[in-house]
């Protein structure tokens, strides 16, 4: 994952961590991963002793409920032209996708580029970090953009409130399980220097867990939620896998990677339960 949090052109004055609540720091937090995860215009308050993405990595899965909240207000909207189930889920998806500024997809084409090609860990690094899209980049996105509109079309189909769920949910899921991953994985690097965000603590990648499955519940119950969260937690470990083999562990591409394969899981996996 790679993003930046742009500063306002008038900052607000700044003010001590000390003098903030907790409350107030947790909502700093949120603003942090807010800033860095979407294209939503929030600016960071800097003072001594703030936050870093790291430790405040356990409000990935709220981004994600915000994100997917959006495309329900998309799949809403739709609905009320009567415009079906697929074309709903295209724009929902696409609007979802802007938002973030197309932040994960481009971990996606990049891992797909750096996994596919011939030659050592440094030799993959160095495309990954290319800013080209090639091939097998291409194929990724297509196949992973597809399959994402088409489990959500068919949820919607087949009950769009359970299409509306499976969409908020799987937003949160697929970005909940990222600090954990940053958190045991090992940090590829190219030359010595690491390429990729500050591992987090257990702490925060925990609570993000359990934020995760929280929301799971909601959407899909206990059994479901169980079931979902399986099939998740075996495609990013075969994917974190993957990596640790191919360039020495994970960094923001990979990361990226995994929240688009854990998202398109979560989505055609509660298709198949709903069907």
């Amino acid at each position: 994952m790679q993003g930046t949090i742009e500063d306002p052109q008038q900052e607000p004055p700044h003010e001590s961590y000390s003098d903030r609540s907790q409350t107030s720091h947790l909502w700093y937090e949120v603003r942090l991963c807010l800033g860095f995860l979407t294209r939503i215009p929030v600016f960071s308050v800097e003072y001594s002793g703030h936050s870093s993405l790291a430790s405040a990595s356990w409000a990935f899965p709220l981004v994600g409920v915000i994100i997917g909240f959006v495309g329900a207000i998309i799949l809403w909207l739709t609905e009320m032209f009567a415009l079906g189930a697929q074309l709903s889920a295209l724009l929902a998806i696409a609007v979802m996708t802007i938002l973030t500024g197309a932040l994960h997809e481009r971990g996606l084409a990049n891992s797909a580029d750096g996994f596919g090609v011939a030659g050592d860990k440094d030799a993959r690094l160095s495309i990954m970090q290319d800013l080209r899209v090639g091939i097998y980049g291409m194929v990724a996105l297509i196949v992973i953009f597809s399959g994402r509109w088409l489990a959500l079309g068919d949820l919607i189909a087949i009950s769009f409130s359970q299409g509306v769920w499976a969409l908020v949910a799987a937003s949160a899921i697929s970005r909940g399980i990222l600090p954990f991953v940053m958190h045991a994985a090992p940090v590829a690097e190219i030359d010595g220097i690491s390429i990729t965000a500050d591992r987090p603590e257990a702490r925060p990648a925990w609570i993000a867990l359990a934020i995760s499955a929280v929301i799971g519940l909601f959407a899909f119950g206990f059994g479901g939620t169980i079931v979902v969260l399986l099939v998740t937690a075996i495609i990013t470990y075969a994917v974190a896998q993957m990596a640790q083999r191919l360039i020495g562990g994970q960094n923001a591409d990979v990361l990226g990677a995994i929240q688009q394969l854990a998202e398109v899981t979560v989505l055609v996996t509660a298709a198949s339960l709903a069907a």
